[in-house]
């Protein structure tokens, strides 16, 4: 499953040149027995996945890829609002689905919310990244 906003659903390319369709496309020339979910949703900030990842987590997944977060940098919003939640759509899916690998896509910013600010948004990826491996 691919979760993620505007760059996980495709936003402006038609839906077979999104990139989780390319993936799928991938998958499927391997012959390797994955059905790609595109749950990408445009505008999407990490507070409105957070609500609805128990939703579309309905039947357990193998593989979940989370990429969500840029339109909270681009909005400003805290750090730690937007660590918070990302974290707490890794534990849903760890509840949801115990055997799931979880990807977390990095994300960076430009600096128009300052230098400090893009430099802290880029590094909250690595820090989740690095708690997840020690759980």
């Amino acid at each position: 499953m691919f979760f993620g906003n505007s760059l996980t659903a495709g936003y402006g390319v038609e839906p077979e040149e999104a990139f989780p369709a390319l993936v799928g496309q991938k998958i499927d020339s391997l012959g390797l027995k994955y059905e790609v979910i595109n749950a990408g949703l445009s505008g999407e900030t990490t507070a409105g996945g957070r609500s609805r990842v128990g939703w579309v987590l309905r039947q357990p997944v193998d593989v979940f890829v989370l990429e969500l977060g840029g339109n909270d940098g681009l909005r400003g919003i805290p750090l730690t609002d937007t660590r918070r939640n990302l974290q707490a759509i890794i534990d849903t899916v760890r509840r949801r689905s115990p055997g799931a690998q979880i990807v977390l896509a990095g994300m960076q910013i430009p600096p128009n919310l300052g230098a400090s600010y893009a430099t802290n948004f880029k590094a909250l990826y690595q820090e989740i990244a690095e708690k997840m491996s020690w759980c």
